[in-house]
């Protein structure tokens, strides 16, 4: 049997992640020429980031965070943060995300500040499909031309930075989901 530890500042920002979605809290937005109004409640990855002290990448994970994860309470996450709180340091997460057609995936992010004062982020989506990933690929996605990397993953490039690979596997096929952005 496996164990772990982890620490109370990092087992507090967990648990206060995981159960956000029944916490609303209250944050006002002001937009010029009009009322402020209620922000969106800070998700689990901004929450997981901020609790690293990786504050520099706290925007980027509110924006990429939402479109990763789903929506609160559809997910369970796990951070892998520096020893100490600190900015500069990257800051990790693997999500266990269900969705509305009862698939699960496994989300795996990455924050990291850059030496320029941004924050670069990269994350992989892996869903299995039970159906082939010819069908996959046509029939979900509308990719008509991939590449074969050897014999069993195939690549779609969409961009130099964000790539699909799929591979076949008994019962079905595997696609990862992979992109990189750089601020």
């Amino acid at each position: 049997m496996h164990r772990f530890a982890i620490s109370s500042w990092k087992c507090g920002y967990l648990l206060a992640a995981m159960a956000l979605g029944s916490v609303g809290l209250a944050l006002a937005q002001t937009v010029p020429g009009k009322a402020p109004s209620p922000a969106a409640p800070p998700g689990t990855l901004e929450l997981l980031t901020a609790a690293s002290g990786t504050v520099s990448c706290v925007p980027l994970a509110r924006e990429v965070g939402a479109p990763l994860l789903g929506l609160p309470g559809t997910h369970a996450a796990v951070p892998m943060q520096p020893p100490q709180p600190q900015d500069g340091r990257m800051v990790s997460t693997t999500v266990e995300r269900h969705d509305p057609d009862n698939s699960t995936r496994i989300v795996s992010t990455w924050l990291a500040p850059t030496a320029v004062g941004g924050c670069d982020v990269g994350y992989e989506v892996v869903t299995f499909w039970k159906k082939s990933c010819q069908d996959v690929m046509q029939l979900d996605l509308g990719v008509m031309k991939s590449v074969v990397i050897a014999r069993d993953v195939q690549v779609v490039v969409h961009k130099p930075n964000h790539h699909l690979y799929l591979m076949r596997v008994p019962g079905g096929c595997v696609s990862i989901n992979k992109e990189v952005i750089y601020r």
